[in-house]
């Protein structure tokens, strides 16, 4: 099967019983998930960030405190994965954040406009 140019295969990659019995996912299957993953994270991540940076702007207590924290763990440099355990109330206002994402969709519209 052709699909833009390129080649994908509707070979059977994984098999299960369920109650109306046999299904079949395909390497097709597979990359339309990936896809679908694709897609859907271009809208989330956006509004996530609209409402983290919203969110920041409206606590300046709080977007201080987190610049101290990145500040005092890894200076000026680029920060990498390894610095995630040194700042733990960064990942505390990022989860926060991802709270009013899911639910109270209604804050972005409040944030943004």
């Amino acid at each position: 099967m052709k699909l833009s140019g390129a080649t994908v295969n509707t070979r059977t990659v994984f098999s299960f019983s369920g109650k109306d019995g046999m299904h079949q996912i395909t390497e097709k299957d597979v990359t339309d998930m990936g896809a679908m993953i694709m897609v859907t994270g271009q809208g989330t991540t956006p509004i996530t960030m609209d409402i983290l940076i919203g969110l920041l702007v409206n606590h300046p207590d709080v977007q201080e405190r987190a610049y101290n924290c990145i500040r005092d763990a890894i200076g000026d440099r680029i920060p990498t994965c390894d610095d995630k355990a040194k700042l733990p109330y960064i990942e505390a206002v990022i989860l926060e954040s991802m709270f009013f994402v899911y639910f109270d969709i209604v804050s972005y519209e409040k944030l943004v406009h």
